[in-house]
């Protein structure tokens, strides 16, 4: 078998085993017979294996681009430049090299080794014409505060630091060389090689009945012989696979005594998981991300894929993009202050139809023309003038209206409420008062659970532990008594501003239902956060921080919460029976809006309509949790038709 290798844009013939069987970096031994290196350990080990490629091929997937920035700041591509055609062909085409084949390989390399190598192959002027992976067990670094040179071992070929780009890990005792992630794995698994060999001998032997066979006292002595013939005859009839499961006999009295531990006793498949747990967190990958799913949930693992991206992803990729910038882009003069970029932002916009909605609540009109939509569904074009031309709904106004129409001076929340015209219901004093009835109502139930679970930590399952029936039926009623405490508060006082009257009883069924659904989406969420800490290595402190938190956090954030949500339902009913009151705006109240949110500031509709994000008013129990929570956003209630011109922003 023979290799080659492009070195100075010329062929070099290795001969047939070439390729070392160690590296020049091997991994200390936590016994004796346990030497394995970098490179054996990455084929022998099935979890570390899982974890490099699952971040090499994650970050091969995102795409490596080059931008510059021009005089206005905006970004513009580089796609036609040399140093990108490299990048996209990093080989000439018979060497089989692509883009994502060659940040894969360094990636791996780096997360094996903590050092990834590429070879800038130059042509008679000293331009970069390929770049070539190198494996890191074949080369060796000279220079210990600086590189000073590189050397491939097998072919005694020297290079200059600027021809070789190197990517590496950070590593405490030399700056030349990183370290590997592995090193902090040796214990776990050397640990891990010594229970495979178990395993292994332990089902090449499954078959046979390990123990000892007793004799009585008052039984014959055997022979030699006699005891030979015996084992042999034993060992004949009762091991290996085609024996398995056979009852046996014993002569003379004899009895048989187990002297082996069960799969189960030696809790194997437990420390195999745990050594895939071990494996991911050196590598700060998710466990479910790993195929780990014991306390995976659908949210959690949503968040947790937009985290791997963000907290994993993110750092690696910038340690890269900057060799990539100085180690690369430097050697192209054209292309001063560009950089290169890994495509993270296109894995965080979500999929294609979240991404449409999200632009058409932006944008707030129809953005694209029928041609535009066929041609991301590779259908033909249509003759047809009319698709494209952007159709606009007639409530709407037409494109030129919406784009052009002259800015005018917009009155701010405070001249509106001034008017006759509009109000906003705002009551500091009342939300003083109910917030702090709430928190304190809060932090009763949450006392009271926690004093009747931490007694009783010991128990296996949490169905004994929380008695669900009993938590929905008492939260339920301590809601619905302050529920509608609340709800009359604010109603007697935007009755009062609106002069209307109004009847309690209109109200009392859905303050009751809201209180029972709030109850149990509380102890349904409390309950799952239990459900976690019971899987603790000590459940106990588990528990108690899970109530600690909730008392901390979870306490403020409920309670201001429910007083919102109350708040604005009753004024919604007040409004629709008020007949003075004829539409509403929304209002956004933060200083630092959600994007949705701030689209809908100034929007206006009839009372009695949906607003462009389908709710009637901020915080209606109809929405998402994630478009409720938090939300500050309140609603201005017209008294008289508004005029042509609406508000697009308010202060």
């Amino acid at each position: 078998m023979m290799a080659t290798i492009i070195s100075e844009a010329n062929l070099i013939t290795m001969p047939s085993g070439w390729w070392p069987n160690t590296a020049n970096i091997t991994l200390s031994s936590v016994k004796p017979e346990y030497n394995f290196d970098y490179q054996q350990m990455y084929r022998s080990h099935m979890n570390v294996r899982i974890c490099v490629d699952f971040l090499a091929r994650n970050v091969a997937h995102l795409g490596l681009h080059i931008y510059k920035r021009s005089e206005n700041n905006d970004r513009e591509r580089i796609r036609d430049h040399k140093a990108a055609n490299i990048l996209k062909f990093p080989m000439p085409p018979q060497y089989k090299v692509t883009q994502f084949q060659l940040v894969e390989a360094v990636v791996a390399d780096m997360l094996i080794s903590g050092n990834g190598y590429l070879i800038k192959h130059r042509n008679s002027d000293g331009e970069i014409f390929a770049l070539q992976r190198v494996p890191y067990m074949l080369m060796e670094v000279s220079g210990q505060l600086i590189p000073t040179g590189y050397r491939i071992g097998p072919l005694g070929k020297e290079f200059e630091p600027k021809d070789i780009i190197h990517f590496r890990f950070y590593n405490p005792e030399n700056s030349t060389l990183g370290i590997s992630p592995l090193e902090g794995l040796r214990e776990v698994l050397a640990e891990e090689w010594e229970k495979s060999k178990y395993s292994s001998g332990f089902w090449r032997n499954a078959a046979r009945i390990s123990g000892v066979i007793e004799r009585p006292l008052e039984a014959p002595a055997w022979s030699e012989v006699a005891l030979r013939n015996f084992r042999q005859q034993w060992e004949e009839l009762y091991s290996g696979d085609l024996n398995s499961g056979k009852t046996a006999v014993l002569e003379e009295g004899m009895s048989f005594k187990p002297m082996s531990f069960s799969q189960k006793e030696t809790e194997y498949i437990e420390s195999r998981k745990l050594n895939r747990e071990e494996c991911a967190r050196a590598f700060h990958i998710p466990p479910p991300m790993v195929g780990i799913l014991d306390r995976a949930t659908f949210s959690n693992v949503t968040e947790l894929h937009k985290s791997l991206y963000l907290d994993v992803l993110g750092p690696m990729c910038a340690r890269l993009e900057d060799d990539w910038d100085l180690q690369y882009l430097s050697e192209f003069e054209d292309l001063a202050g560009a950089y290169t970029e890994f495509n993270i932002d296109e894995k965080l916009q979500g999929d294609f139809a979240m991404q449409l909605e999200s632009l058409r609540q932006s944008v707030g009109v129809p953005y694209m023309t029928p041609n535009e939509g066929r041609a991301i569904l590779n259908l033909p074009r249509l003759d047809n003038p009319m698709a494209d031309t952007l159709v606009t709904p007639l409530n709407m106004g037409t494109p030129d209206m919406v784009v052009n129409q002259p800015v005018k001076a917009l009155p701010t929340a405070v001249e509106l409420k001034a008017s006759a015209q509009s109000i906003v219901p705002e009551y500091p004093e009342l939300d003083e008062v109910f917030t702090e009835k709430w928190r304190k109502l809060l932090t009763n139930v949450f006392t009271r659970q926690r004093d009747s679970i931490l007694p009783k930590v010991k128990m296996d399952k949490l169905d004994v532990l929380w008695d669900k029936e009993r938590w929905d039926k008492e939260v339920a009623k301590d809601f619905e008594a302050l529920t509608e405490e609340t709800a009359w508060a604010f109603a007697d006082a935007f009755a009062k501003d609106i002069g209307t009257g109004y009847d309690r009883e209109w109200m009392k069924e859905w303050l009751s239902e809201n209180a029972r659904i709030s109850a149990e989406y509380i102890n349904q969420s409390t309950y799952e956060k239990l459900e976690e800490a019971l899987q603790a290595e000590n459940p106990h402190d588990a528990i108690k921080e899970v109530f600690a938190i909730a008392l901390a956090s979870r306490v403020p954030k409920l309670a201001e919460e429910r007083k919102n949500m109350v708040e604005s339902y009753v004024e919604a009913k007040l409004a629709d029976i008020a007949d003075q009151i004829v539409g509403k705006v929304w209002v956004t109240t933060s200083k630092n809006p959600r994007p949705e949110h701030k689209a809908l500031n100034g929007e206006y509709v009839d009372k009695r309509g949906l607003f462009s994000n389908g709710l009637r008013y901020p915080r209606d129990y109809r929405g998402k949790a994630e478009d409720n929570a938090n939300c500050k956003c309140k609603v201005m209630w017209v008294r008289k038709p508004m005029p042509v011109t609406i508000p697009s922003e308010v202060e």
